[in-house]
């Protein structure tokens, strides 16, 4: 425990000067903590030793997030098509399709993350009210 430190309390400037060159040190201290415990918290190899099972999941619903981003075929633009486009408008067909898809699965997944997540907390919960 440090020693309680002597303030001038006869002298109201230098009493203030003390408590802001106190308040700039604990500042200084609380910021060095915070990027400490960043640090530990972003640490990607930390987490996958402690957790390889949701790294791998996390690392596979990016993936799959990524790809169906990246790989997703543009939005229809115009509902007209002319009549010498007819195979265009078939592989246009199919593009909609696969973005329905994509979308349709992308939303199931991530539904599913959420579930779980829940499900996890609530039964951290549980065990921290059993104890």
């Amino acid at each position: 425990m440090r020693p309680k430190r002597l303030y001038n309390e006869h002298d109201e400037a230098v009493f203030l000067h003390q408590q802001a060159a106190d308040a700039k040190v604990a500042i200084q201290h609380t910021l060095a903590s915070m990027q400490e415990t960043v640090k530990a918290a972003a640490d990607v190899q930390s987490w996958t030793r402690r957790y390889p099972g949701y790294a791998v999941g996390v690392a596979a619903i990016l993936g799959f997030v990524t790809a169906t981003t990246v790989l997703a075929p543009a939005p229809r633009t115009s509902s007209h098509t002319p009549p010498a486009a007819a195979p265009a408008a078939r592989s246009s067909l199919l593009a909609m399709l696969l973005s329905s898809v994509f979308g349709l699965v992308r939303s199931a997944v991530m539904s599913a993350i959420v579930s779980a997540i829940h499900a996890h907390e609530e039964h951290v919960e549980d065990d921290m009210n059993s104890c």
